[in-house]
């Protein structure tokens, strides 16, 4: 079920009132919601129910036998089956398919062919996103962060809480479990709180996304005719505009909807678009997902074996794992390099040279506009389907001298977006106008539900279900 589904406006309104029906039966709120998941989740395909089910038993009790245990290597056994189980699901229906495939090639590549099977296999929607919420649950015990809880609802219902189930935030236990413990009362202002995130995150998606992925599919489905200049706007505007909407109307519905419930989620992103350096852009790009890599994947081998390879070379292996995650394709692997790459070249060269950019100067916006190049650059991997297609795309883009644009008139929705936002920047949303009288206020919020209903057309997914 999508979130700009017409099912799904049906189905939020019931089961909110529902669960606000049941105030104070917080036990019986969580079983609503947990079955509310499992509806909201099985909506796409009932049979990857199973897979949310057997993550959930298997690490709740895990959980608890970790707890138990005095004999570190015994924990450390249970941690590996727990590692185990969740990455061998994931690895099974993400990756299996892509391993097959480059083994199977590399070995043509010396004369040698391989008869290996590929399989029919189907993605489950958001498998990356729930299998690293139940992770960080036994790791977090097995570091002593967290106690084990002996209350199985509110642990099922926290792997599968619909608003961030599919696409995130990746929430963690040590947050989540106490929100789902605790009675819960209904706050209008934080109702009205998330009724706004949701009205700007449809906004974005309807209006601002989708228009955006309509040209994105024009120019790179075709870019060996199209000018250089059209090329460079379907980069450094339409792809850029288009991730970073997509993605964070999600995340910015996901937080609306949950504060409908009584649930505060984690804020996923932070004007990443403004971002005057690589480092700064991924302390504000997807934040919970570059939380749990730097927490679970980067400092975990720093204290390690592995930290004999270096602080770089560590954080250029999370950085390509990070690109590994989004997709079982190299495009993926190689946008997860470069950003590392370029991360790593802020952080050893130009901070170190302390070479500071300060706000009211000139350089702040040049250090803006370069940032956002290489983000759209980068980008260019993700949009295409080989490493062929972006390399053709940005040597095109660099050489075929045209500069005849048919987009200019197409530029105006990515435009309004990037400097709507930019007032907002020091705000969670593009909503917050405190200071403007009530009148004018609704008055905003009327034009984006109108501008929102015209522009609604065929349901379409968010790209991130595809990660």
């Amino acid at each position: 079920m999508n979130f700009n589904s017409l099912e799904f406006f049906l189905f939020l309104p019931i089961v909110c009132s529902l669960y606000w029906l049941m105030k104070g039966k917080t036990r019986i709120q969580n079983v609503l919601l947990l079955l509310a998941s499992y509806l909201f989740y099985g909506w796409w395909d009932w049979r990857f129910l199973g897979l949310i089910l057997v993550s959930s038993v298997f690490d709740f009790f895990i959980g608890k036998e970790i707890y138990k245990q005095e004999n570190p290597s015994k924990s450390k056994a249970l941690l590996f089956l727990s590692l185990a189980l969740n990455l061998g699901l994931l690895g099974f229906f993400k990756y299996y398919n892509f391993f097959v495939s480059t083994f199977v090639e590399a070995f043509a590549s010396v004369g040698i062919h391989l008869h290996i099977e590929t399989l029919r296999i189907i993605l489950p929607v958001g498998i990356s996103f729930y299998t690293f919420q139940t992770l960080s649950y036994t790791l977090d015990i097995y570091r002593g962060r967290l106690k084990p809880t002996k209350d199985w609802v509110s642990f099922f219902t926290f792997v599968a809480f619909f608003p961030q189930l599919v696409a995130g935030p990746i929430e963690r236990a040590s947050k989540m479990l106490p929100q789902f413990q605790k009675q819960r009362r209904f706050d209008y202002n934080q109702a009205t709180e998330g009724l706004k995130f949701i009205l700007y995150g449809l906004f974005k998606k309807i209006v601002i996304a989708d228009y955006c992925a309509l040209q994105i599919m024009e120019l790179f489905g075709s870019y060996q005719s199209q000018s250089s200049l059209d090329l460079f706007l379907g980069m450094y505007i339409f792809a850029t505009v288009y991730f970073y909407c997509d993605f964070s109307a999600y995340s910015e519905i996901a937080l609306g909807v949950a504060a409908l419930f009584g649930f505060q989620l984690s804020r996923n992103f932070a004007y990443p678009i403004y971002s005057k350096n690589m480092k700064e852009f991924w302390q504000r790009w997807h934040i919970t997902m570059s939380k749990w890599f730097r927490d679970y994947v980067y400092l975990s081998m720093a204290r390690s074996k592995w930290k004999k390879l270096g602080k770089n070379t560590l954080l250029l292996i999370m950085f390509t794992l990070i690109g590994l995650w989004h997709g079982a394709k190299w495009t993926f692997i190689a946008w997860g390099f470069f950003n590392g790459l370029a991360f790593l070249v802020y952080n050893n060269f130009i901070e170190k040279q302390k070479w500071k950019i300060e706000s009211t100067s000139f350089w702040h916006w040049a250090s803006m506009a370069i940032n956002f190049f290489f983000v759209a650059l980068f980008l260019t991997f993700l949009l295409s389907p080989k490493i062929g297609s972006a390399a053709g795309y940005i040597f095109e883009m660099f050489t075929n001298g045209s500069f005849s644009s048919k987009y200019w008139t197409r530029l105006f929705w990515p435009i309004a977006i990037i400097v709507w936002e930019w007032q907002f920047r020091d705000k969670w949303h593009g909503l917050a106008f405190e200071r403007l009288k009530r009148w004018q206020r609704w008055g905003v919020y009327l034009l984006l539900v109108f501008v929102t209903i015209h522009y609604y057309g065929q349901e379409s997914d968010f790209i991130y279900f595809q990660f």
